[in-house]
């Protein structure tokens, strides 16, 4: 018997669902072992696949809304005047 070594992201579906696969057609077992400090993050540790400051801009944006600070425009034919 050969062992091979794998190394992936738990958290990635596509390689989960492949070892799976071979699994359920008993190509081979698994054995998991953890390696290093590998630890399944909580969901509010998760990386944001969004830019920081993208996301500060919006949560500002959000902010000024709850504020009251914006601009209801009724008439937007004249929307460039409304701008300048």
């Amino acid at each position: 018997m050969a062992t091979i070594t794998l190394t992936y992201d738990g958290r990635s579906s596509v390689a989960r669902k492949a070892i799976d696969n071979l699994m359920s057609l008993g190509v081979f077992s698994m054995e998991i072992k953890e390696v290093g400090n590998f630890r399944k993050k909580k969901k509010d540790e998760e990386e944001s696949p969004y830019d920081p400051e993208f996301v500060k801009m919006i949560k500002e944006s959000e902010a000024q809304i709850e504020r009251g600070e914006f601009v209801v425009i009724d008439d937007v034919s004249h929307l460039w005047d409304v701008i300048k």
